[in-house]
């Protein structure tokens, strides 16, 4: 049932005092509007959110084989340590300035490299 101005007349209102009524009352349906419009606008954007999430969640469960790539690498790396430092014990025995080890005393070190190291 809308408000009308014949409704309004049926019940013995002023023509004055109904276009007041109608005034008002399309103020408050119109702020009304605006609120649903405002809400829907943010349900639509929640779900929006939701569904970007829900493929996020997804792409992370499948993470592409940076997992395997990242292991790989991994591996690869600690066999270059491993080769680098098995390099460096060889050179160490043939070459006085060349030393992995720590100083035994304070202010002598035993090769260079130590030294260095201490000062850096």
């Amino acid at each position: 049932m809308a408000l009308t101005r014949k409704m309004l007349k049926a019940m013995g209102i002023e023509d004055e005092k109904a276009d007041e009524i109608i005034e008002a009352h399309a103020e408050t349906v119109s702020a009304l509007k605006q609120q649903r419009d405002e809400a829907q606008a943010r349900a639509d954007e929640a779900d929006k959110l939701r569904k970007e999430l829900d493929e996020a969640k997804a792409g992370a469960a499948e993470d592409g084989g940076w997992k395997a790539k990242f292991d790989a690498e991994r591996k690869a790396f600690d066999e270059f340590r491993q080769a680098t430092e098995a390099k460096a014990k060889e050179a160490e025995g043939s070459n006085p300035f060349i030393s992995t080890t720590k100083p035994q005393a304070r202010g002598y070190a035993p090769g260079l490299f130590c030294q260095l190291a201490d000062k850096g």
